[in-house]
């Protein structure tokens, strides 16, 4: 029996839902070892702020403040200690996750969490990397999933549902 379309369409939604969450894993895993290499402070608040400013996309950059990268650095910042020196090369040096990281870690030093206007809703430390394995979580990274800036900016699609396992639309 040869497959329908819609068996073909499934199988497809099936594999895309698969490769969604091998995402999310490496992810949050790739995100725990680049703090904990570079940044001081609660790891927690950090997996959260870095989610809210990017959704975890080192190419994010803000249209209007020309913030880039995982932790959304400032040119202005460009030059500072641990960031890239100022100039053409800058904004783009600051789309690599360990330069950004050790220039969000400058930026924290001189100003603290404050330096990130979505800290504020981070200081809970509840992780979008957390509430995944054993219930009792409440599904952690769903509380934020209608907080966060750019929902749609992972992979094209809806970041919160593909990655969280939140509901369509809760964005």
């Amino acid at each position: 029996m040869a497959p329908t379309m819609a068996s073909v369409g499934v199988a497809a939604l099936a594999l895309l839902a698969l490769a969604s969450g091998a995402a999310a894993a490496e992810s949050c895993g790739f995100m725990k070892s680049l703090i904990s290499s570079n940044l001081p402070g609660n790891e927690d608040i950090w997996l959260c702020i870095a989610f809210k400013e990017s959704s975890y996309n080192p190419y994010a950059r803000n249209p209007f403040s020309g913030a880039t990268g995982l932790f959304q650095v400032e040119p202005i910042h460009c030059g500072d200690p641990d960031c890239p020196p100022p100039g053409g090369n800058c904004v783009s040096a600051l789309e690599d996750p360990g330069t950004n990281a050790r220039c969000a870690a400058s930026v924290y030093r001189s100003q603290g969490f404050g330096a990130w206007t979505t800290s504020s809703e981070c200081m809970s430390g509840q992780s979008p990397c957390s509430g995944g394995g054993g219930g009792g979580g409440g599904g952690g990274g769903c509380n934020m999933c209608s907080q966060i800036r750019n929902c749609q900016h992972f992979g094209g699609g809806n970041a919160c549902y593909s990655k969280y396992g939140c509901q369509p639309g809760s964005c």
